[in-house]
């Protein structure tokens, strides 16, 4: 894995929507959300299995542009507020 690759990954798992994980339970996804590398490492096999797999599925599509980001981070904005109200 190259440095550019590393990072890339890193991006994805930070970009993960609630959405994106429903496999994460009710007590899981503020941890996951509020420091997702950490919850990355500590995982029990089966999550980081699934958690994975949703990065790799990532992998191949990915954002083809910044108009593709700006609704995701608008819609992970208004989630994150919901979540913590």
């Amino acid at each position: 894995m190259t440095q550019a690759e590393f990072s890339n990954t890193l991006r994805k798992l930070f970009n993960l929507d609630h959405s994106d994980v429903p496999f994460l339970s009710a007590t899981q996804w503020p941890k996951f959300r509020d420091d997702p590398v950490r919850f990355f490492i500590k995982a029990d096999d089966e999550t980081l299995d699934r958690l994975w797999t949703r990065l790799q599925a990532t992998r191949a599509g990915g954002f083809q542009s910044i108009g593709d980001i700006v609704p995701r981070i608008v819609e992970r904005v208004r989630a994150n507020q919901e979540d913590r109200s």
